[in-house]
């Protein structure tokens, strides 16, 4: 098992996205920041890209980026376990967005497929 956001866990995403060949059905590339506040390993960014080519989760904050989400980490596993969905933790003051909003909202179904790809993932991620 891996813990949620751990390098064994970047690994692991690493792995299953660099295996796959699945395109994001939006099309062009859309970069987001995640900083996830209060772990076990204190504040972790990482950041997710999605585009023709695929997919990418690089921990880190490297680099200009479309869209950035802060969030709590309680809130980030929450999500992560399907427990809480992006949207009911945003309403609930759980998530802050900044950047191109329009933009995430526009490629939602891209997030929605990178979920999808990592559940192989969840099913051994310790939160």
């Amino acid at each position: 098992m891996a813990r949620f956001l751990s390098e064994e866990w970047f690994t692991l995403v690493r792995g299953v996205v660099s295996a796959s060949d699945e395109a994001a059905p939006g099309g062009g590339t859309v970069s987001v920041r995640h900083r996830v506040t209060g772990g076990p390993d204190g504040d972790v960014d990482y950041v997710v890209r999605a585009g023709a080519a695929g997919y990418s989760v690089e921990p880190g904050a490297e680099g200009p980026v479309d869209i950035e989400i802060v969030e709590s980490y309680e809130s980030a596993a929450a999500i992560g376990q399907g427990t809480l969905t992006p949207a009911d933790a945003f309403a609930a003051g759980r998530l802050k967005l900044g950047g191109d909003v329009a933009l995430l909202a526009e490629r939602q179904a891209d997030f929605a497929a990178l979920g999808e790809l990592l559940a192989p993932v969840r099913a051994v991620t310790t939160y």
